[in-house]
């Protein structure tokens, strides 16, 4: 039986309306025990359904006419069209779902419970423990133009009857859409999913199709440009990553590059660490998950290629999702996908005829040696090919280089997410002060640290943190929190969140007890100087180090007039006896890693600031105790860091939110 199309509409209570050829039409009407009409006649309001199967004779089966009232209309059989058949699946109670809207070949409309299920193109119905709506217009749906109002507070969207052309949404009861804290307010699923619910997804990209597997907790949504982050390793948005291989390939011309991710890394015995990816790779791809490699073919036609984990049903049982190869292919736009077993025996060929092999060199360590063996080995493999006409790579670069430079100048995707990250760290600071008390301990408060950048969407930190109380504060990295705070003392915290893969880095200082004492007053105000100074030299066309010289010679007056150094200021800088309190430099690149990559001087000459380049600025003292210091001044340590972005203009402070002045952290101090 040939069906180009069936529309399963509603109407009333008497009529039944499919979309088909008049002979089709007349069949299903035998079929369902009572006359249909062609669909082309259904209005909107249709009110009727029925259940189709596929015989195992062939013939189509319809059966089991509902009339009742919208409150229970439903089918026990879904409907699909798919190879131009009708087929049937398994579908929820009647009283629990609604029937399908619309049909288009290619669509299974489900709504499933327990049940393997794949949802493509326009047309999506919704199924089991929906919350149900009256049938009024405005509770059908949530149109686009609505998105703004049913995406804040982790509201549920109401049910929707259909989603033509993505103008609607479908959501599921138990589950809430909640709006993104970041700039872009990308809409994504914030509650509910986690414990017994399985991470299913296996499709995502806009106007494409999720697959959901057996024992899922239903879900059911058009998916938008925003895209849905649903139990996937995806990031919202991959035309960034997309842009940046554009630059790359740009930059090896007929060569080829190769960018791996990151191992796996024990921590003991059977136990890992929790997985961070390579920020090369990642800064290229936007995949965040271990055994990966990137691959760029140059020329007039350029290829992009993933090699990654495939698709195993075992291990996602006990360590959580896999993309897998078909997956990956479309949701990170690479031209091809292929599993990463595979690469070994694919690089020669890959290298075959290509001049130039741009890839990580040198990186040390095991996984470094490996790497460096495996490309030799390849390249080896090609040579041996000589006599068939095949060339090897004659050169051998550093892709990193390379990359350094792009990272050293942020784009508006990168700069969205560190002004988030910058924002939850300086909220975590802010906490950090209103929470810290005599007698408690400094690994207390770094828990309070880590509490606010967790609960705001910042799973790790983007370093150690340093919670460093008293004489501790004098100590660079200190990494223990284990002293016990005591009344008078000053809190060093220098800690920073990683969100979406790029770190923020903040250090305040500020009293325990909730009061700068004269001596620690004194400090603060004079390493609060120097960096408000520093800020002045951070604007386009000015050398990354002349910052640094700002702060030496500002902190170098200051020594002096407390009477911690004696000469003049030209002896302290020419002799460089500030060193002895403050002896780090001013500041560094900030990115995907705290001490980002991008070379510091460019031929042996400073490397000039740039609108998108983003450092940290902080200047600190340290007085650790000494005869020849005032005792008063002893165990006082205070830096004070900000992050900032080289605009146009000059400068926009980053970590802004983060209490700096003398007042402001007293401010924030009072309980």
């Amino acid at each position: 039986m040939h069906v180009d199309i069936m529309r399963v509409a509603r109407q009333g209570v008497e009529q039944l309306y499919v979309e088909a050829d008049a002979d089709t039409a007349a069949v299903l009407g035998e079929l369902a025990g009572q006359p249909v009409v062609i669909a082309a006649a259904a209005p909107e309001t249709a009110e009727s359904a029925c259940e189709c199967h596929t015989g195992d004779d062939g013939d189509i089966h319809c059966h089991r006419l509902h009339r009742a009232g919208p409150r229970h209309v439903g089918c026990t059989d879904a409907v699909a069209v798919l190879d131009q058949r009708i087929e049937s699946a398994h579908f929820p109670k009647r009283h629990q779902s609604r029937c399908a809207a619309e049909l288009g070949i290619g669509d299974l409309l489900a709504a499933p419970q327990q049940f393997a299920c794949e949802i493509i193109g326009r047309y999506l119905v919704a199924g089991a423990r929906i919350k149900q709506h009256h049938s009024r217009p405005r509770q059908l749906g949530m149109r686009e133009q609505s998105l703004e109002d049913a995406t804040s507070g982790g509201r549920t969207l109401p049910l929707a009857e259909r989603a033509p052309s993505g103008k609607r949404l479908l959501a599921q009861r138990t589950f809430g859409f909640g709006r993104g804290r970041s700039p872009s307010n990308q809409v994504f699923l914030q509650r509910g999913f986690g414990g017994h619910h399985q991470r299913v997804a296996e499709g995502l990209g806009p106007g494409g199709f999720l697959r959901w597997r057996r024992g899922a907790v239903p879900i059911i949504g058009h998916i938008h440009p925003w895209d849905f982050r649903i139990a996937m390793n995806a990031p919202v948005d991959v035309s960034p990553y997309v842009a940046r291989r554009g630059r790359l390939f740009a930059a090896i011309g007929d060569g080829i590059a190769i960018v791996p991710t990151a191992p796996e890394v024990a921590r003991n015995r059977d136990s890992h660490y929790p997985y961070r990816h390579d920020s090369y790779f990642y800064y290229l791809t936007g995949f965040r998950e271990p055994e990966a490699v990137l691959v760029l073919l140059g020329g007039e036609e350029c290829r992009s290629i993933l090699f990654c984990r495939e698709k195993d049903e075992e291990r996602e049982i006990w360590d959580g999702f896999r993309v897998g190869v078909e997956l990956a292919r479309e949701a990170f736009r690479v031209d091809e996908a292929h599993p990463i077993t595979s690469f070994e025996a694919k690089l020669p060929d890959l290298l075959r005829n290509r001049p130039a092999v741009y890839a990580p060199l040198a990186a040390g360590g095991p996984h470094g040696t490996a790497w460096d063996a495996l490309l030799a080995r390849a390249i080896q493999a090609v040579r041996g090919m000589a006599r068939a006409g095949v060339a090897a790579p004659t050169t051998l670069c550093d892709v990193c280089a390379i990359l350094d430079d792009m990272r050293l100048v942020k784009d508006e995707h990168e700069i969205a997410l560190m002004r988030r990250a910058a924002a939850i760290t300086a909220q975590a600071h802010r906490r950090a002060m209103q929470s810290a008390r005599p007698g408690q301990w400094e690994y207390e408060v770094e828990a309070e640290i880590a509490h606010e950048f967790i609960r705001s969407g910042a799973r790790s930190p983007a370093y150690n943190h340093i919670v460093a109380s008293g004489p501790n504060a004098c100590v660079l990295h200190y990494n223990e929190s284990s002293r016990r705070m005591q009344a008078g003392d000053l809190l060093l915290i220098d800690a920073g969140c990683e969100y979406e893969g790029y770190a923020a880095d903040i250090t305040r200082t500020f009293p325990v007890s909730g009061r700068f004492s004269g001596p620690q007053s004194d400090i603060y105000q004079a390493v609060l100087q120097a960096q408000l100074a520093c800020m002045d030299a951070l604007r386009p066309g000015e050398p990354f180090h002349r910052y640094h010289d700002v702060a030496t010679e500002s902190l170098s007056r200051a020594l002096i007039e407390l009477g911690l150094l004696g000469g003049s200021l030209d002896e302290v800088l020419a002799e460089k006896s500030y060193q002895r309190f403050y002896m780090h430099r001013a500041g560094h690149w900030l990115g995907m890693d705290v001490h980002d990559a991008g070379a510091y001087r460019v031929r042996g000459e400073s490397q000039i600031l740039r609108p998108g380049m983003v450092v940290t600025n902080e200047p600190g003292l340290y007085i650790r105790p000494h005869p020849d210091v005032p005792e008063h001044f002893w165990n006082i340590g205070v830096r004070i860091e900000d992050d900032v972005l080289i605009t146009r203009d000059g400068h926009e402070v980053l970590t802004a939110l983060a209490p700096k002045t003398a007042s402001e952290v007293e401010a924030a101090c009072t309980r």
